[in-house]
């Protein structure tokens, strides 16, 4: 079996999308062969298994994806500009038996030459454009204004698709009840993490790290991922000076470290106004995934910030995996789809989302009480185990693959 990955992004860049690409990946290569279709290069972890092909360029306009959605039939010609783009005649000539596209855009490219390529298309779905653009809203007026074409997008792609996957159960009764898709047509492959990379971590390595941020005798409090609506970066931030007032009379020194490409246009100037206040704030870009490990070690707590929201209340949060693989005492926004995992005091400390108040007040808790702290932290390790792992994940996508393709044969 020749499974092709479409992800039209540098996957050696921090992020849910090239994390969830490349973990899949590496663990379906033992079942299969791979072959990934990316920009750039592919990151050093991944293994020697899976073949990778450097995508040439599309010809494809700015929102030309919404307004295909609206006028079909009069943009037709640029369908068929995009089907001769130098990465759409990729996609035509390799040979795989089922493509697998990462998110939404690639899923509409691959749909737009659907006709030449002789194999199943496979939308893998880990976000909920609906949702995502609905947060947005919240703070861009073109982004209300374009909210409509995005969920017409959504359905369209999600109907034309051969095969449907997410990340959690929920997620995919919601994808099959509010989208009208056949529950058949709809396959669960959960996110996961690589135990491997948190093995054999050495206390000389976090020492290095602290030691080159400054921060080796300081308090961390560490974040990473994306700053959005969908994050609740605007309200975590708050926090931050919140933390800052509650432990203004403890001795030990904190800082803040966040781990990003950068915020969302739709929160731009009010993100960097607000961070500009905050003196004991570190920003970093994203860090090559296999050094994660040492980043999560080096902090003394971690932040999962989520909006309240149909998304967030299906799906956990892919990092959370990873953050409770390393140990560290874990303060996360009280949503369903972290519940399903995180427990209150268990394996870390549940606080209400949106809230600045009740952040602050989870992470002044966690540094104020060590011993608890890494009772929680220790909790978190040992949950995890192997049920989370990447490997068991690909069990569930091989077992896709195969009522795929045997529908598809028949």
């Amino acid at each position: 079996m020749k499974i092709g990955i479409f992800c039209p992004r540098d996957l050696t860049k921090a992020g849910g999308t090239p994390i969830r690409v490349t973990g899949l990946s590496k663990s379906i290569s033992d079942y299969c062969d791979v072959t990934i279709f990316s920009k750039g290069r592919l990151p050093e972890d991944i293994g020697t298994k899976v073949t990778h092909v450097p995508l040439k360029r599309f010809y494809l306009l700015p929102y030309y994806y919404l307004l295909v959605s609206v006028f079909p039939k009069i943009i037709k010609p640029l369908n068929m500009l995009l089907s001769l783009s130098p990465g759409a005649l990729q996609l035509i000539n390799l040979d795989y038996d089922i493509l697998q596209c990462s998110q939404h855009v690639p899923t509409f490219i691959a749909l737009t030459i659907k006709n030449k390529i002789d194999a199943p298309i496979l939308f893998d779905m880990s976000g909920l454009l609906k949702s995502e653009m609905k947060l947005n809203a919240r703070y861009s007026i073109k982004n209300a204004a374009l909210y409509p074409l995005y969920t017409k997008f959504e359905k369209r792609i999600l109907r034309e698709s051969d095969a449907v996957s997410t990340p959690s159960v929920e997620m995919s009764r919601y994808i099959t009840s509010e989208f009208g898709i056949p529950s058949e047509k709809v396959f669960t492959i959960p996110d996961g993490f690589d135990i491997e990379l948190f093995k054999n971590i050495e206390p000389d390595q976090i020492k290095k790290i602290k030691t080159e941020l400054g921060i080796l005798d300081k308090k961390v409090v560490m974040y990473i991922g994306t700053v959005s609506p969908l994050h609740d970066s605007i309200n975590l931030i708050k926090s931050f000076y919140l933390v800052n007032k509650k432990l203004k009379e403890k001795k030990t020194e904190t800082v803040f470290v966040i781990i990003t490409h950068g915020p969302h246009p739709t929160i731009k100037k009010r993100y960097i106004k607000l961070i500009q206040g905050l003196e004991n704030l570190i920003q970093l870009p994203p860090v090559p995934h296999q050094d994660l490990p040492l980043y999560l070690k080096a902090a003394d707590v971690l932040v999962i910030s989520y909006s309240k929201d149909i998304f967030t209340n299906m799906v956990p949060h892919l990092k959370t995996f990873e953050y409770m693989a390393s140990g560290t005492p874990i303060v996360a926004t009280r949503t369903k789809g972290n519940e399903n995992i995180l427990v209150h005091e268990k394996n870390a400390f549940l606080v209400e989302p949106e809230n600045p108040e009740s952040m602050a007040d989870g992470i002044a808790k966690a540094l104020k009480n060590d011993n608890l702290a890494k009772e929680i932290g220790k909790s978190a390790k040992e949950d995890v185990s192997e049920k989370y792992s990447w490997k068991n994940s690909a069990k569930k996508a091989i077992e896709a693959y195969e009522t795929i393709l045997s529908r598809w044969n028949k």
